[in-house]
């Protein structure tokens, strides 16, 4: 804990809740204030996503673990496919690969570390190389999943690869290695026909 306490910047808070000295918080912001206030958020996301490399690459050499940049590569480098995905799934895909590649299918992995700021460079990197199999375990109801919304935006008109998407474990049900090997096979085998809420049974 003391590492720890070393490594990250002492933390001020900047607005407290102390009945010595009481404050008003107010969320409203007047229309002349507002957009000054969005552009500032945009900045701070913009300035995270160059900050975030150069601390992870700090931690590594501190405590000699790494977990990636803005998303954590996989067996990317000759991928004639590539699975993005997040969190649990992005660890069952880590097997899925290894399971894929003992077959002969040549899969890699993107697993994202962060949502915003999005990894947009990074997604059209892989995407010069591979196609890429999207697991959303999220849905823009009436839409489609969000992470395949934000891929096939960030890809419009820049690249040509191939954007596949799948809905999977909404409320914790359980998605596998298997699972996850079984849609990449049906992506591969041409029996994908569109976004595809996969095991809606049980």
């Amino acid at each position: 804990e003391k590492d720890i306490d070393e490594f990250l910047p002492k933390r001020e808070p900047q607005w407290l809740l102390d009945p010595e000295n009481p404050v008003t918080h107010g969320n409203i912001i007047m229309p002349k204030d507002y957009p000054r206030i969005r552009r500032a958020m945009q900045d701070a996301h913009e300035n995270a996503k160059r900050l975030i490399p150069e601390i992870s690459r700090e931690w590594r050499e501190r405590f000699g673990t790494y977990h990636g940049d803005l998303i954590e590569r996989y067996r990317c480098d000759d991928a004639d496919y590539i699975i993005v995905s997040y969190a649990a799934l992005g660890a069952e895909s880590k097997v899925a690969v290894d399971e894929l590649r003992e077959e002969g299918k040549r899969v890699g992995l993107a697993r994202l570390r962060f949502f915003r700021p999005f990894p947009s460079e990074d997604i059209l990197s892989l995407s010069k190389q591979s196609d890429l199999i999207v697991i959303d375990r999220a849905v823009s109801i009436g839409f489609e999943g969000p992470l395949f919304t934000e891929i096939k935006s960030t890809l419009y008109g820049v690249s040509d690869a191939r954007v596949y998407g799948y809905i999977a474990g909404l409320g914790g049900k359980d998605v596998t290695y298997k699972d996850i090997g079984k849609m990449v096979k049906k992506v591969m085998d041409g029996r994908w026909k569109g976004v595809e809420w996969y095991d809606m049974e049980g």
